[in-house]
């Protein structure tokens, strides 16, 4: 349902079935399957398996949510810069100069704080020593705090589709 929104947002004042249209529904079926992911992980599946005594479960889930998320962040990442050249009607210049650029550099920045967040939880996952008690601790405060930031991507999200793109 979220990734509708590409039907009805701001790759529709191209018209019906466009490339632009595509690409904000690779865009947002993506964010949704990082974000959803990492909400998901960190707020509930991580903080549940870490109470468990085996602790490979926390790093099997790990890992495979790490591959997971990685493959949705690169789709994120390309067609964000397709929707935002196009939202900015090709021009970088315009950026800085509307409400629309100005949000979208707030959100590109906290989207890079959680992705370093993520960064930092993949770098803890290729560790060759045991998993621990403590690594589990960790790994769960580190998705925690990326979850938290990828909430306000969303929120940033929400106010960038509600304002006119700098092209308009």
């Amino acid at each position: 349902m979220f990734a509708c929104r590409a039907l009805s947002g701001h790759a529709a004042s191209d018209g019906d079935l466009t490339l632009r249209e595509g690409i904000q529904f690779l865009h947002l079926s993506s964010i949704a399957t990082w974000g959803g992911g990492v909400l998901v992980a960190g707020l509930s599946t991580v903080p549940q398996l870490a109470r468990l005594e085996e602790l490979s479960c926390v790093e099997q889930f790990g890992r495979r949510l790490s591959r997971t998320v990685t493959i949705a962040l690169a789709i994120v990442i390309l067609s964000g810069i397709y929707n935002s050249w196009k939202g900015l009607g090709g021009s970088l210049s315009r950026l800085p100069h509307s409400a629309w650029g100005c949000m979208l550099l707030i959100k590109l920045s906290l989207a890079l704080i959680a992705l370093c967040h993520g960064a930092r939880v993949r770098l803890l996952l290729r560790e060759p020593q045991p998993w621990t008690r403590s690594r589990t601790t960790v790994m769960r405060r580190w998705i925690c705090a990326e979850a938290l930031f990828i909430l306000l991507v969303f929120a940033c999200s929400a106010w960038l589709a509600n304002l006119p793109p700098a092209d308009m």
